[in-house]
């Protein structure tokens, strides 16, 4: 829940960062308020490893090794975040590149563990055949795949950017233009098709259990909205250009602020119900303490996957770096 509250506050900070006064607060205040939430993020993530650890202690080798990589790669993130707010203390700016490493380094050890997740899925499709471990196959690849594009978009567009970011310097939102417009559109592309294969997985799943949760049309009005809602702000500008036209005119400061908000909720919330799914299993299955367990930290995984995909917003290059604390829970 603390992880929860770090992902909305440092996440607010950036996503309004382009429609507020950049001197709402001094830069001090604002650098210590980035290294506070980077501290007890990491912390919290330190923390949870080994909460994970203990729950399973288990002596397989392929165990020991993932949170091995886990631990080396939090250390590492630790230490890049180290040196951003080093050279955001007495030097008042930062590194593009410490962005980038950032970025890399988080979303690429999430795409390997995913990765590895999805070959366990074909291992165990391979000796059983149910439709449901294919559609979460399929659902894994997918979003390690997006999550691989998300990395290249955001890195690309932060290397567009002046080497050195300073509290004058960043800012000013895409500035590419039409020069990634294929990797721009493979973004997209996997961005939807990564969030309507894990709904469709969820929605399938649990439907074996709708009838001991709710009746079927309240179940797939729980179902839908997420999905109608992911729809509605991925294409809001052809649905409600024409609906939000005079607002923005007529408040554009406040309105924007709030349809930041709106948009940037979608993902959050369609993990939420993805978790569901996952935690309602573990209540189904509490006599197998092990498998219970599993589920419960799956959920939140799930959720989490999505919550903290936020890589793409680095490309405003905020001063202080704001984002870059929830990047590091991948």
């Amino acid at each position: 829940m603390a992880l929860i509250a770090i992902i909305l506050i440092d996440t607010s900070f950036v996503k309004i960062y382009e429609i507020i006064d950049k001197d709402f607060a001094p830069n001090q205040i604002k650098i210590l308020l980035l290294s506070g939430e980077a501290l007890i993020c990491l912390f919290l993530q330190g923390l949870l490893l080994k909460q994970v650890w203990n729950s399973f202690k288990t002596n397989q080798l392929h165990s020991r090794l993932q949170v091995r990589i886990s631990l080396i790669s939090l250390s590492m993130l630790g230490a890049l975040i180290a040196a951003m707010i080093f050279q955001l203390y007495y030097y008042n700016q930062y590194s593009s590149f410490l962005t980038i490493a950032i970025i890399i380094l988080s979303y690429g050890t999430a795409a390997g563990f995913i990765i590895w997740l999805s070959s366990m899925f074909m291992s165990w499709y391979k000796s059983t055949h149910k439709f449901i471990i294919f559609l979460y196959l399929m659902s894994m690849s997918l979003i390690a795949f997006n999550l691989i594009m998300t990395a290249a978009i955001a890195s690309v567009k932060v290397a567009d950017r002046p080497d050195r970011i300073g509290v004058f310097v960043g800012g000013g939102g895409d500035i590419s233009g039409y020069r990634y417009v294929l990797l721009d559109l493979i973004y997209r592309i996997s961005s939807f098709t990564s969030f309507v294969g894990i709904w469709l997985t969820t929605a399938i799943l649990m439907t074996s259990y709708r009838e001991k949760m709710l009746k079927a049309i309240t179940y797939w009005i729980i179902m839908l909205i997420p999905l109608v809602y992911f729809i509605i702000t991925y294409f809001y500008q052809p649905i409600l250009g024409g609906t939000l036209g005079p607002f923005l005119e007529s408040d554009p400061v406040t309105f924007s602020i709030i349809l930041v908000a709106f948009l940037s909720l979608s993902k959050p919330i369609g993990g939420l119900i993805f978790g569901v799914a996952f935690w309602n299993t573990a209540r189904t299955v509490s006599y197998e303490k092990k498998i219970k367990t599993c589920m419960l930290i799956s959920g939140w995984g799930i959720f989490f996957i999505f919550a903290a995909n936020q890589g793409t917003i680095q490309q405003t290059t905020p001063f202080p770096p704001f984002g870059i604390p929830t990047l590091t829970i991948y």
